[in-house]
């Protein structure tokens, strides 16, 4: 910190943990590097050191203390990363499990929306909507032209359902996007009063 980082993140060297926990935190910092192109080599770290500016910038709620650093990052503040002792656990017994890994698989898609599409949510939703929409509209295309050259009956046929069920989800994820978009565009104006 005195170095001129606004934010430095911790590093277990020689973790002392449970090989499934070892595993997870390697596959979510994986996930992180190649997704969110993270600088941190373990996020998990509890030891984690911020300017106060970084932290009154920055939204905390919910689980995503875990991703304060990267948030951080996002937004150009200088990090860094220093090495702490991983201390075997003295007291009580591990909380993790799969219901944690569960958890934080959530937490990582959160923080991907926000972080990527918090300021374009219809193109999250769009494309998602989109191509639920097409694929609908194409099984229906082709139900109708069996049906109308071929005479093929359709009441017989589960696809058609499942064609208009893909056409009306799709249309409401894509509403999903449009009212998310007003969202961003209304609280954008009232910050500009």
């Amino acid at each position: 910190m005195k170095e001129g980082y606004d934010i430095v993140n911790g590093v277990r060297g020689k973790r002392k943990e449970q090989p499934l926990i070892k595993l997870y935190s390697k596959m979510a910092n994986c996930v992180l590097h190649r997704v969110f192109h993270s600088p941190f080599s373990d996020i998990n770290c509890g030891f984690k050191l911020f300017k106060k500016e970084v932290l009154d910038e920055i939204p905390l709620y919910g689980n995503n203390f875990r991703f304060l650093p990267l948030a951080g990052y996002y937004r150009g503040y200088a990090v860094s990363e220093v090495p702490v002792n991983n201390r075997k656990r003295i007291h009580g017994v591990s909380k993790f499990g799969v219901g944690k890994v569960f958890v934080g698989l959530l937490d990582m898609l959160s923080a991907y929306f926000i972080f990527q599409f918090a300021e374009r949510p219809l193109q999250f939703f769009g494309i998602i909507g989109g191509a639920l929409f097409s694929t609908g509209f194409i099984i229906s295309l082709y139900l109708t032209i069996e049906r109308i050259f071929f005479s093929a009956l359709l009441y017989r046929r589960p696809l058609l359902q499942f064609g208009i069920l893909l056409i009306v989800i799709g249309i409401q994820i894509g509403m999903t996007g449009l009212i998310g978009e007003l969202i961003v565009y209304q609280g954008k104006k009232k910050s500009i009063k």
